[in-house]
């Protein structure tokens, strides 16, 4: 459906802004929807609403691939997934 997405791209994995550098910019990726956020979804459909949409979540480049792997799940079942990799990753990036 056609949206004016709201909101800068801050990553929402790392919370990476991403907005002035190019080298770490990702993208939106389109996780699956439960029941109440498609319900939810359906106001976009009105003509001049505007908005984020559930399910559409900006993610910066280090975690995008990742995060499109996991797109056919939840958001709360991906992030939950991709934070524990993260904070797993981040800390052996602290220990090294």
């Amino acid at each position: 459906f056609p949206v004016t997405i709201w909101g800068p791209p801050i990553c929402q994995i790392c919370d990476l802004d991403f907005t002035a550098d190019s080298s770490k910019q990702g993208g939106l990726v389109s996780f699956a929807l439960t029941p109440e956020e498609r319900e939810h979804n359906k106001i976009f459909n009105e003509p001049g609403f505007v908005g984020h949409p559930d399910g559409l979540h900006w993610i910066c480049g280090k975690h995008y691939q990742r995060a499109q792997e996991l797109a056919h799940l939840t958001t709360a079942e991906a992030f939950s997934i991709l934070k524990k990799e993260f904070l797993e990753q981040s800390n052996k990036d602290t220990i090294l």
